[in-house]
């Protein structure tokens, strides 16, 4: 009886111990769905129709690959190699660089960085927050399919057909297969396995850990159409129209099915569980049945080039006559239709309940509910308390002006049921913009950790909106501090001098990087240069720095592959140019550094007040008719003499611009000059009385032009002086002109 009793116990903690393992393994399944990076087009968002035009976005050249999406901050590239960020809500630019080479490519995103192939081969990490580089890796050939990353690893398939595994962290290269077969569309990845197609229909399945090719299918027709990976299958499709369905683990045929036309782009997963695949072919739009591949709808298009992309059952693409469309998946029926006036030409993409795209004009354009559009925005994004402390972050609630009803608010990823931690809301529930605070207290028995959560904020019509921040609970407690020091105790206008930008009280520090603001009218940098804080193996360093004197800001990352206990000590030296007295500021707008697994740690941050003094003013002094100049004092002669011309005083202009720290430019075909004067920029051509200056026209007093006398340029002097900040004192009697600079 014992023994039958045993056998009971032991068969029941048998099946208890299947099922939970049935369940866990199920469980796990379902996350790794939920996350698979394979769902080409697939997004779980919802989104209310009708949608409206929410943000209208000039970047003024062609856009590359598709727009990224992270919180409220979009990314984009252009085919000319710019890559920039911008806030989806307000619809600003917060930052852009230009990576001197074209993109093809699509990018991806990391929680923190972006990762960006272009032409030639190179790889590049680059800060979401900042835009500076962390690390660069030289692939060596050019890449124009789609990026992708999978847990800590980015992928590429290079034109050439290699597959290319880098470790996300730092760039280093883990394995390269070559396939010797030219690849053009994207890779997806499913269960740690490597999924693409060749140009000459090669499917290939390459394990995402050792670059090992697993198995091969020949279908041997040309193909631009990308895998995609349901929860069991493999599909793809061929320039003539077959779609295949194969198996994940081995070369297995489940069917093939012929469709009217060639697949022309990615294919879309429609609703919860993928049980619809829409794909564009040359002429149409078709939703796909994924069990037996038969197709359930089509939908006419003159330009199916865009791939499609699903929020839940609705499922948006380009429709005829440069429109936005939306459709049900289920039967393919038009929900809504925006017209565009321009053909889309990136991905589209979907993200915090909304719909971006870039056009062939240049423009980003981001589309929303518009019925309800809102954003929440945590500050600060990290916090640093120890056990027995009190903090908190402030949302910030920005509704659109058509927004009506309420916000409800939940957080999670907080240890809740670590001992000593408590969280909660000033306000659970609010209408409109506001501000909410998140409130931690903890004991002296809370339990030391870093932890990553979220803020999320749900609307009426159940549209949700999140933000992601970082609480770090430790009894070891730095004041990490960026600082500004100047080295000169007086500063006078014409005057060059060096700030210091130092880090202290810091440890472990992978990278850092900082966007520091300066006014730009008074102020201009004439050369940055890296300082000293990683004393090791400069191989390793990378110090990246973009001035951008136009508009007063300057962005510097600073990074190392591999880091030892820095404390203290230089990150950059800043020469700066004072060009106008009084009192001006110095302030950081972002701050970001990262420890050894590129975590972000909380940095404190002091700005600067500087005062210029009036420095020693210069004197120029000319004569009418007279070929002595007189510079300070000291005389130097002239080639040729200042003109009266209309009343108005023409002079030689290379010999003034040179002395008001201008450059001169020349095109004899164009008949113009350029004056370069900081951060201006003023274009004149001979004869003609109108010029520009940073880009806007004006006209010259009296209407005299530029003239070209005595074989010399000749400019109208009070005009051009007043331009390059100089002021001009004309005596009548004496036939006089001086000039003082600065004004």
């Amino acid at each position: 009886m014992n023994r039958i009793r045993s056998l009971v116990v032991a068969l029941f903690l048998i099946v208890i111990v299947s099922l939970a393992t049935a369940i866990h393994t199920l469980a796990i399944e379902w996350s790794s769905y939920q996350k698979d990076e394979s769902r080409n087009g697939f997004s779980i968002e919802s989104i209310s129709l009708p949608l409206k035009l929410a943000n209208e976005i000039n970047i003024g050249e062609e856009l590359s690959g598709g727009i990224l999406i992270n919180g409220n901050d979009f990314f984009f590239t252009t085919k000319s190699g710019i890559v920039g960020a911008g806030n989806a809500f307000s619809g600003t630019i917060k930052w852009k660089r230009t990576l001197n080479d074209s993109i093809n490519s699509c990018a991806v995103l990391s929680p923190e960085d972006i990762f960006i192939v272009t032409m030639t081969g190179d790889l590049y990490c680059i800060s979401q927050k900042i835009g500076t580089i962390l690390w660069k890796t030289k692939l060596g050939k050019p890449v124009s399919s789609p990026l992708l990353l999978a847990s800590q690893s980015i992928y590429a398939a290079t034109d050439e057909g290699d597959i290319v595994c880098v470790n996300r962290r730092d760039g280093a290269l883990l394995w390269s297969t070559d396939l010797d077969e030219e690849i053009t569309s994207g890779i997806c990845y499913k269960n740690f396995n490597i999924y693409t197609v060749t140009g000459k229909g090669q499917v290939v399945c390459i394990s995402g850990q050792s670059g090992m090719i697993l198995w091969n299918y020949f279908f041997k027709i040309s193909s631009h159409c990308p895998p995609v990976a349901s929860t069991e299958s493999i599909y793809c499709g061929d320039d003539n129209g077959n779609l295949y369905c194969l198996d994940h683990y081995s070369d297995k045929l489940y069917w093939v099915n012929k469709q009217s036309a060639g697949f022309n782009a990615s294919m879309a997963f429609a609703f919860y569980d993928k049980r619809i695949l829409v794909a564009s072919l040359k002429d149409k739009y078709i939703g796909i049945i994924t069990g037996n591949g038969n197709e359930i709808w089509s939908y006419p298009s003159d330009d199916t080039s865009v791939s499609p992309i699903s929020a839940g059952r609705q499922v948006f693409l380009q429709g005829s006559n440069q429109r936005l469309v939306a459709l049900d998946s289920f039967d393919g029926r038009e929900l809504f239709s925006y017209s565009l006036n321009t053909k889309i030409s990136t991905g589209l993409s979907i993200g915090n309940g909304k719909i971006f795209f870039g056009t062939e004009t240049g423009k980003i354009m981001i589309f929303t509910s518009g019925t309800s559009d809102f954003q929440i925005e945590l500050t600060p994004s990290i916090r640093t308390l120890s056990p027995g402390e009190k903090t908190q972050f402030v949302i910030d609630i920005k509704t659109s002006d058509y927004f009506s009803g309420s916000i409800n608010f939940s957080v999670s990823g907080f240890p809740c049921s670590c001992k000593g931690v408590n969280r909660f809301f000033d306000e659970q529930v609010v209408s409109g913009s506001d501000k909410v605070s998140l409130m931690i207290e903890t004991t002296v028995e809370a339990t030391e950790g870093r932890y990553n959560f979220t803020v999320s904020g749900r609307s009426e019509n159940a549209s949700i909106r999140v933000a992601y921040g970082i609480l770090e609970i430790t009894n070891k407690k730095l004041n990490t501090t960026l600082q500004i020091k100047n080295q000169k105790d007086q500063i006078k206008t014409g005057e060059d001098f060096v700030v210091d930008i130092l880090l202290s009280d810091a440890k472990n520090i992978r990278s850092v990087s900082f966007i520091l603001n300066y006014p730009a009218d008074s102020l201009r940098i004439e050369s940055v240069s890296m300082g000293d804080f990683y004393k090791t193996d400069q191989t390793n360093v990378l110090f990246d720095k973009v001035t951008d004197n136009d508009n007063g800001r300057l962005t510097v990352g600073f990074s190392q592959n591999n880091t030892s206990g820095s404390g203290s000590g230089l990150i950059a030296s800043i020469l700066f140019k004072a060009l106008k007295p009084g009192s001006h500021q110095l302030n950081f707008t972002q701050v970001s550094a990262r420890d050894p697994f590129q975590y972000e740690l909380l940095v404190l941050h002091k700005e600067l007040e500087l005062t210029i003094l009036p420095g020693i003013q210069k004197k120029i002094v000319m004569t009418i008719n007279q070929k002595t100049i007189l510079i300070n004092g000291q005389a130097h002669p002239l080639e040729s003499p200042p003109v009266i011309e209309k009343g108005r005083a023409l002079s030689p202009l290379r010999i003034i611009a040179e002395n008001l720290e201008s450059t001169v430019l020349w095109e004899a075909k164009e008949q113009k000059i350029t004056l370069i004067h900081f951060n201006k920029r003023i274009e004149l051509w001979i004869n003609r009385a109108t010029c520009l200056v940073n880009g806007i026209e004006k006209t010259m007093p009296s209407h005299v032009p530029p003239r070209i006398l005595f074989n010399r340029t000749y400019v109208p002097l009070r005009f051009i002086a007043d331009e390059l900040d100089a002021g001009v004192v004309w005596d009548g009697k004496a036939q006089t002109i001086t000039i003082l600079y600065p004004k």
